[in-house]
């Protein structure tokens, strides 16, 4: 196991993208994943309107059009739709946060297609177990290395996670932008993907875009803006992108493992604070109010 968490953190210090397979998530909880978000896109306008995420007003969950996602500034070519962590009554949070107040509430799960809210909830489960696995790994390997690095397992040990389903159309044009080229802003990202090449492009460090492919039976694993500032810069937050496929449709399901909601990130910020910064920025919340 040691020897494994050395090869994990060497490999994320070179790219900050990893494929990990033996993951223990069974392919049919992935299978189900991908199948109920391609009949979700597949499916009626009116039903993915009736789950519409409309900013704060549904708590930054639901259902995205083409191009309501945004990166700086520029529309986004895909359709998503977006679950996040509910608290109970019994959660260890500052319940009179803004942060808490604008961002907790109920998934919405669409009418149709039927299944869809059992798949994801049969998902996630897996996902963060996994994520628990990954962050030990993580942890375990980077106190091996030269200089060590001691990460605070009690920042992360109850994530908020966020999920999301994404369905990215065929573009008659090359290199459109289904994602434009970004960091993660969280923990650690675990990406789910069916078949389709060619469209997940990470930037090396000598400037040069190359493919991360999906693998049969393997999750893509990469490194977010909080763990790069809490490795000191150790392990990179690598600007990736989605380039429109030319061919088929992809879809994919990129399972967020966060901090926990109240974790401190630098100084008297939080991590509520930062995601909260973070959902604001991400929505063409000015489409959504036509």
């Amino acid at each position: 196991e040691q020897a494994q968490a050395l090869d994990l953190v060497a490999a994320l210090r070179s790219t900050g993208f990893v494929h990990v397979k033996d993951h223990g998530v069974p392919p049919q909880v992935t299978r189900d994943a991908l199948d109920a978000t391609v009949a979700l896109f597949q499916g009626a306008d009116a039903v993915k309107q009736e789950v519409l995420l409309r900013g704060a007003a549904t708590q930054f969950r639901g259902y995205q059009a083409a191009a309501q996602n945004v990166t700086l500034g520029v529309s986004d070519q895909h359709e998503g739709f977006d679950m996040m962590r509910t608290f109970g009554q019994g959660c260890n949070v500052d319940k009179d946060s803004e942060p808490f107040r604008i961002i907790n509430g109920r998934n919405l799960w669409p009418r149709e297609p039927r299944g869809f809210q059992q798949a994801f909830e049969r998902l996630v489960p897996h996902m963060l177990r996994l994520g628990h696995e990954i962050m030990g790994q993580i942890s375990a390997g980077l106190r091996e290395h030269d200089p060590p690095t001691v990460l605070n397992a009690k920042l992360f040990d109850d994530p908020f996670w966020i999920c999301r389903a994404l369905h990215y159309p065929v573009q008659a044009a090359a290199a459109s932008q289904g994602v434009g080229a970004h960091s993660d802003y969280g923990l650690l990202t675990m990406i789910v993907q069916d078949d389709v090449p060619g469209c997940l492009q990470v930037l090396s460090a000598d400037n040069e875009w190359f493919e991360v492919d999906p693998v049969p039976d393997c999750f893509v694993i990469n490194v977010g803006d909080v763990l790069k500032s809490w490795t000191g810069g150790r392990l990179p937050a690598t600007t990736h992108r989605v380039l429109s496929p030319t061919d088929r449709p992809r879809v994919s399901v990129p399972f967020f493992f966060e901090p926990n909601f109240d974790a401190p990130l630098k100084d008297d910020f939080l991590y509520r604070d930062h995601l909260l910064t973070k959902l604001r920025s991400n929505f063409d919340h000015e489409r959504d109010d036509a």
